[in-house]
Parts: structure tokens; C-alpha cells; sequence
């Protein structure tokens, strides 16, 4: 049987030929591969990039036209495609890792002017809190510090839920007042 041109073979191949497919991989893989690994620098990729060529082949999806070039100037031009996004994707996926890094970085290590500024901040805090009504102070400790809900603390102080709801409203805005005042 006469093996034929390659791009014989390349558009047997794309209709479904797998003896040309066969042929056509055998004498154009080591090229495919080469353009790959020149592209990358990565053995393992480049045979990678190599079978995705092929396998696009196969696909209904291939648009080889023997009028606008050669089954080798389109098989290299495909490698050389391919090769480059492989490179580009994993120049996102660094730059993307790069950026979660120094975000979990900037998330674990506070800014000194920030620690400054919550530390002062709480320091406030404290300072309005001594300052409140004792039944304030506590419910605020109740509700905010000690993460118990209005009906929670209500059962604790032996008073309707309204009537948590209404003290901590006064609680705040007197907590606010203190804050804001100094």
C-alpha cells in the first residue's frame, strides 16, 4: 500500500483513517515532540503537548486545509500553539499561586501600624467598658464576648427576651457615646 504525502495522510486522518493517523504519527511525532520540548524545556510536557497534537487530529474539530500550507508547516505550527499555552498556564498558575502566597502572608503577618492601631483600638475598648453601667458592661460580655444569643441571655438573667433586646440597644449607644467622646 502506498503510504502517500503527508497530507494525504493528515486529511485520511482527520476523516477518520487510523492506518494514516498511525503513519502520519509515526513519521511527524519526533518533530511534533522536538518543536514541544524547544518551546518548554520539559521532557514530560513536551510528550504531553505531542499527544494533544494528535489527538486533536482526531477530533471533529481539526482544520487543516491543504491549500494554505503543508501537513508538516500545520503539524508545527499546532505543536508550537499548544506548547505555548502549556507555558503560558503555568506562568498563571505561579503568578496565581505568587499571589495567594503573599495574601495568606499579608493575612498572617499584621501590618506593625495596624497592630498599633488594634491595640489602641481595644485599649478604648477596655477603657468604655470599665466606664459602662455594670449591667451594660455585662451584657455586652454576655452577647459579644462570651458569643451567647439574646434568648441565651436571657435565660441567664432571668429576663425576657425583649427586654435583652432593649438593654443591649441602650448598652450600645452608650458604648458608642463613651467611644466617641473619649
Amino acid at each position: 500500500m502506498d503510504d502517500g504525502s503527508p497530507e494525504d495522510l493528515l486529511t485520511r486522518a482527520i476523516a477518520g483513517d487510523h492506518d494514516a493517523f498511525t503513519l502520519l504519527y509515526r513519521q511527524h511525532v519526533t518533530l511534533v515532540r522536538g518543536i514541544a520540548f524547544t518551546v518548554i524545556g520539559d521532557r514530560a510536557q513536551a510528550e504531553e503537548v505531542a499527544q494533544d497534537v494528535f489527538l486533536e487530529l482526531l477530533s471533529a474539530t481539526s482544520t487543516y486545509d491543504v491549500a494554505r500550507g503543508s501537513a508538516r508547516t500545520w503539524l508545527t505550527m499546532l505543536a508550537r500553539r499548544r506548547a505555548i499555552d502549556r507555558v503560558r498556564a503555568a506562568r498563571a498558575a505561579r503568578t496565581r499561586d505568587a499571589l495567594t502566597a503573599s495574601k495568606d502572608l499579608s493575612l498572617t503577618v499584621p501590618d506593625p501600624s495596624e497592630q498599633v492601631e488594634l491595640r489602641m483600638t481595644a485599649e478604648r475598648m477596655h477603657v468604655a467598658m470599665r466606664r459602662l453601667r455594670r449591667e451594660h458592661s455585662e451584657l455586652l460580655l454576655l452577647t459579644y464576648f462570651g458569643d451567647m444569643s439574646q434568648r441565651d441571655v436571657a435565660a441567664r438573667l432571668r429576663v425576657p427576651v425583649g427586654t435583652v433586646k432593649s438593654r443591649l440597644h441602650l448598652a450600645l449607644a452608650a458604648l458608642r457615646r463613651l467611644l466617641v467622646n473619649g
